[in-house]
């Protein structure tokens, strides 16, 4: 959470209708079931500044691998995605690690990226 003001920003937690709601700053722990990645469950948070939220996911290190199908046609293949060890320079036979992990020559675990674009 390197980056973001303390009193500005929030963990986003879904409730039980399924929708992200604001949940503690974060100082403060989130709930034990915050995100779970097995479950396709991702980490949210808000930042609220100036009157307006911006929404964050973190996208943890992973490697992927196109099939032949998609290298030939990709309107019809598929991307094997795994989510890899945070350190991890080494990837599986055919997967390869996005670009994006790496940044001024260090590897990153993963990065927090803008949920909605940007408008004015």
């Amino acid at each position: 959470m390197n980056g973001f003001i303390v009193e500005r920003t929030r963990y986003l937690e879904v409730n039980e209708q399924d929708n992200l709601t604001p949940g503690n700053w974060i100082n403060k722990k989130p709930t034990k079931d915050w995100y779970d990645y097995k479950n396709s469950k991702w980490a949210n948070i808000m930042v609220e500044a100036n009157g307006k939220q911006i929404y964050y996911t973190w996208i943890p290190k992973y490697e992927f691998k196109l099939t032949s199908s998609q290298q030939k046609q990709p309107e019809q293949g598929r991307t094997e995605v795994r989510f890899i060890d945070a350190t991890s320079t080494q990837t599986g036979i055919g997967y390869q690690i996005p670009k994006a992990f790496e940044f001024d020559g260090k590897q990153l675990t993963g990065y927090w990226a803008m949920k909605y674009t940007a408008g004015n």
